[in-house]
């Protein structure tokens, strides 16, 4: 449009033939024509742009969410980071006073820990260099190494005994 509203308004008022008037319209309705265009576009534009915010503005509400969350469970595992470190300090504690405890003990009963070398003592503790030599002992005397719970035990006759086993004849033994 090459003229204003108002020059356009005033051309209609003044105009001498319908041509001019005509023109003068025309002119008028192209100029809103344009603007009820453009004005369509930028509400378009307008529409647009209010829905990515309100997209953008969802997006951050879930992000903040999220970061509350991660916020929380971070939280927990500080507090579960806490209690754990406070319980190897307790433990920590408790083991160094068992250790003295037993030091102490140590100290205590020094030299009134025996074993019974001879192997006769009911419920002591037996000599373990005392034990092995009976050991050897005995695996001299049947010719035969000791394992386990293995047992030699000699029989005139097996008449009234009940074994499970098969006879060794050449032997002259039970084997199992």
């Amino acid at each position: 449009m090459n003229k204003t509203f108002q020059e356009n308004i005033n051309d209609i008022r003044t105009a001498k033939r319908g041509v001019e008037v005509r023109e003068a319209m025309a002119e008028s309705l192209e100029y809103v024509e344009g603007f009820a265009s453009t004005a369509t576009q930028k509400a378009e534009e307008a529409a647009a742009s209010a829905k990515t915010a309100a997209e953008a503005k969802e997006a951050a509400a879930a992000s903040a969410r999220t970061a509350e969350q991660q916020a929380g469970i971070a939280t927990q595992r500080a507090e579960t980071a806490a209690q754990q470190a406070e319980a190897a300090e307790s433990s920590k504690a408790a083991a160094a006073e068992s250790a003295k405890r037993a030091e102490h003990f140590a100290k205590e009963t020094e030299g009134r820990v025996t074993t019974d070398p001879t192997l006769t003592v009911a419920h002591a503790a037996a000599d373990a260099a005392a034990t092995g030599v009976r050991i050897k002992l005995l695996e001299m005397v049947h010719g035969a190494d000791i394992n386990g719970i293995g047992f030699v035990s000699a029989f005139d006759t097996l008449d009234g005994v009940e074994l499970t086993g098969v006879w060794n004849k050449k032997a002259s033994r039970v084997d199992f």
